[in-house]
């Protein structure tokens, strides 16, 4: 599995799981989504490296 751990002083932790385009998170992934999730972190599915920095830009306040 795949993870990209994205954090930003002071912002809150974040974390984009990594897919090849046309691929989609498998049924362990998306469990460890909702256990993170239930924990108070966002997670985000990003099919290339260029789409993290416009999902940084929505996480900022």
């Amino acid at each position: 599995m795949t993870q990209a751990f994205i954090y930003r002083a002071p912002a809150r932790v974040w974390f984009a799981e990594l897919k090849q385009p046309g691929n989609k998170p498998t049924d362990d992934q998306l469990a460890y989504h909702a256990r993170l999730r239930a924990a108070g972190f966002r997670v985000v599915v990003a099919w290339t490296l260029e789409d993290l920095p416009t999902i940084e830009e929505e996480e900022r306040p």
